[in-house]
């Protein structure tokens, strides 16, 4: 089914002339780049005259104002009193609207973040506020700007499952320009982090690039990955403790860029526990997931960051000795909670929590006769603790989080972590 067209609720990006080529005939039009986060794709190219093309053909889009040409197809088109046609991008993901190697400052807004709050030192809490400081770059997050037009135009374009939520400024620490290259790959490490500290993928729009004379020089169209907005379990962040994000940002966005090794492994990890956590699979799928990131990550810390282990001593190790070596290297402990009420009282015993974890995860694969049915919920949230955790202690977090194998929490509650509690 074609997508519909976004016309009543959409944010200009753009007004350009756009050169389609396509079925072996080109033509010239004005034309508008809007943008909706109530249509997927979100991004849609909106000419008036005849394209002459059928509806889902390919064409090469080249924009004489924007620089831009990429490859997109005819969603859909009316033919009445005022002919309107509508373009799509062919290819997910952000579309870089020129280049800079001047820039000053990047603004741009987030959807589906959590909302949370900050104590000040002075006493008062803010919403929504925080500066975030890493690799010599500076996140200033706030909210939505105030001013009720804009707020407006936002919900307009937003959906029940899509939602603006905050505002954000990147800039370097020491005030010196940046280039949009520069931008781009820490909005990719920004983005991976604070998916990490929602618990599901969020995501940025409507960026763009400033000058120091307050010039646009650069913007991307449309948005990196998202999900809709669900309800999930607790994660290690904490809505009420803000910091949080300020204490893991440095030490994760220096783990992340130390080299290509380590970016892919902690994209590869947090990839996992993001899908985990959304649960579309299940508490069983998800336990599938999330004990492949760990193998993932303990392969990665033991052999190839560290050196603990020799490629043929993590080899012959079974699953369960791999991730509890890696707790132990790390200090995070291997006994079960006894928070896990089921897993404690189960029968037969397990040794502790990686051998709990993998015995009822091998359960869940292999489809092993048995009179009881394990507590797969519970094996899957040590998992995903035991995920947490060893991120945090890659990005040397030494704060406090919340704990999300403890049941009936109050709001606020915290504790520090294990290798300094």
């Amino acid at each position: 089914m074609m997508a519909e067209s976004p016309k009543d609720e959409r944010l200009l990006l753009a007004e350009d002339v756009v050169e389609i080529f396509g079925d072996g005939r080109s033509l010239e039009a004005a034309c508008r780049v809007t943008f909706s986060l109530k249509t997927s794709p979100s991004v849609w190219v909106e000419i008036n005259v005849d394209p002459h093309m059928e509806v889902g053909a390919i064409a090469r889009l080249t924009f004489r104002n924007s620089g831009v040409t990429f490859d997109g197809f005819l969603t859909c088109a009316s033919y009445s009193e005022n002919v309107e046609a509508w373009f799509v991008p062919h290819l997910s993901g952000p579309i870089s609207v020129s280049s800079a190697e001047n820039l000053a400052r990047v603004d741009f807004a987030f959807i589906n973040f959590k909302q949370f709050y900050r104590q000040s030192a002075d006493g008062p809490m803010h919403r929504n506020t925080i500066d975030l400081c890493g690799g010599g770059w500076r996140v200033q997050i706030r909210p939505l700007p105030g001013d009720l037009a804009s707020v407006d135009r936002y919900r307009q374009a937003g959906a029940g499952d899509r939602r603006f939520t905050h505002s954000a400024t990147l800039m370097r620490e020491d005030g010196s320009e940046f280039s949009s290259d520069a931008c781009r790959r820490a909005l990719t490490a920004l983005h991976l982090f604070l998916s990490f500290g929602n618990g599901q993928w969020m995501t940025f729009v409507l960026v763009r690039g400033f000058t120091a004379t307050g010039e646009v020089a650069w913007q991307e169209w449309g948005t990196r990955w998202i999900e809709r907005l669900i309800e999930i379990p607790d994660v290690w962040f904490e809505t009420m403790h803000g910091e949080a994000l300020a204490g893991a940002f440095p030490g994760f966005f220096d783990a992340w860029s130390l080299n290509q090794c380590s970016e892919e492994a902690i994209h590869t990890a947090v990839y996992w526990y993001l899908r985990s956590n959304s649960l579309g699979a299940g508490a069983d799928g998800g336990l599938l997931l999330t004990q492949a990131a760990l193998e993932s990550l303990s392969r990665y810390i033991l052999v190839e960051a560290r050196g603990t282990l020799s490629k043929g001593g993590y080899k012959v190790l079974r699953a369960s000795d791999r991730i509890r070596r890696l707790l132990i290297e790390l200090t995070i402990p291997v006994q079960i909670p006894s928070s896990s009420e089921q897993l404690s009282a189960a029968t037969p015993s397990w040794d502790d929590g990686p051998h709990a974890v993998t015995a009822i995860r091998n359960s869940v694969t292999h489809s092993y006769e048995s009179s009881d049915s394990p507590p797969v919920f519970e094996a899957w949230q040590l998992a995903q603790w035991y995920l947490e955790l060893i991120l945090l202690r890659l990005f040397a977090f030494n704060g406090s989080y919340s704990n999300r194998t403890k049941q009936g929490k109050y709001i606020g509650q915290v504790e520090p972590v294990p290798w300094v509690g």
